[in-house]
């Protein structure tokens, strides 16, 4: 027996109770035993009649696609008069006016990459700008990214890769793949040159300049674009880096600055074994900013 057999079945045993209920008694009684026993109004009690006598005339009949509409149509017709909808008071909400404060991001973003740790795409920005962070010195700052990139097994230093290894030009990516395997060997140092050339090499391709050092970085700022506030933290985090350290004049008679500068080591002039690991990452997480700025460019030109 199909399911449209079954429905008939049903609705003509229910009119032949209907039949047998109005023998023994008038429609009235009927409305009111139903009434009194299945407690329902008498607008549903007349609905559900007329939704009985329509199926019946469907089912005998028997198309198929009719009585789906009338059962879809009914149950739907049930479900809304079942349903209790609650009406709430009318709220106006006021949001507060949020204010940016650029001056603090300024200063953060300044100290941070003074201490060569530049904004990258991937670094929360909560996690960058904190305010904790102007209490830190160049130590307490390294050891603080260090940590970042290091902790749950290299989780964020492995994100770091495959964000160089995607975005960079195919020329260096046998490079950032041994500087990055080398790192968790413990045979870092030897990268630092590397990193230096590539960085200085995506500077240069950005900027679609010829020129090298300082030149090179001042070429870089006057075209940073201040309309993307968050790109202009990035761009900025980056320039302070190169002007105030690693691409920062310092005569070769001079003292050797704590962090590393890129005259030094390319001429010759520094002590590899200077060099630690959050040196490598510095340079690595500059690359990320640089491609972050790159990718953000590129869209810029593609909607033009």
């Amino acid at each position: 027996m199909n399911y449209y057999s079954q429905i008939a079945k049903v609705f003509e045993e229910m009119e032949k109770r209907n039949r047998e209920l109005l023998k023994a008694t008038s429609m009235s009684s009927q409305i009111h035993s139903l009434h009194r026993t299945l407690n329902l109004p008498r607008q549903r009690f007349e609905s559900l009649m007329a939704q009985q006598k329509a199926l019946t005339k469907m089912v005998h009949t028997n198309p198929a696609a009719r009585i789906q509409r009338v059962m879809k149509a009914a149950s739907a017709a049930s479900s809304v008069r079942a349903m209790r909808f609650p009406t709430f008071p009318k709220i106006n909400l006021r949001l507060p006016k949020i204010i940016i404060d650029y001056s603090r991001i300024e200063k953060i973003t300044y100290h941070n990459s003074r201490h060569g740790w530049t904004l990258t795409e991937e670094i929360p920005i909560h996690f960058y700008l904190d305010d904790d962070f102007l209490e830190y010195n160049q130590e307490e700052l390294d050891n603080t990214f260090v940590s970042y990139y290091e902790k749950d097994n290299y989780k964020q230093l492995d994100g770091l890769k495959e964000v160089l290894l995607e975005g960079l030009g195919d020329r260096w990516k046998e490079l950032i793949d041994h500087s990055f395997e080398l790192y968790k060997k413990g045979g870092f140092r030897i990268s630092v040159p590397a990193l230096i050339t590539i960085i200085e090499g995506e500077i240069s391709e950005l900027t679609e300049s010829l020129k090298v050092g300082m030149k090179l970085m001042s070429e870089f700022k006057d075209k940073i674009d201040e309309s993307d506030k968050y790109l202009a933290i990035a761009s900025y985090s980056i320039f302070y880096f190169f002007e105030n350290k690693l691409f920062k004049t310092h005569f070769f008679d001079k003292e050797r600055q704590p962090m590393i500068n890129r005259n030094w080591i390319l001429h010759g002039r520094d002590n590899p074994q200077h060099w630690g690991k959050a040196d490598v990452l510095r340079l690595l997480n500059t690359l990320a900013t640089i491609q972050f700025i790159k990718t953000m460019k590129f869209k810029e030109v593609e909607k033009v």
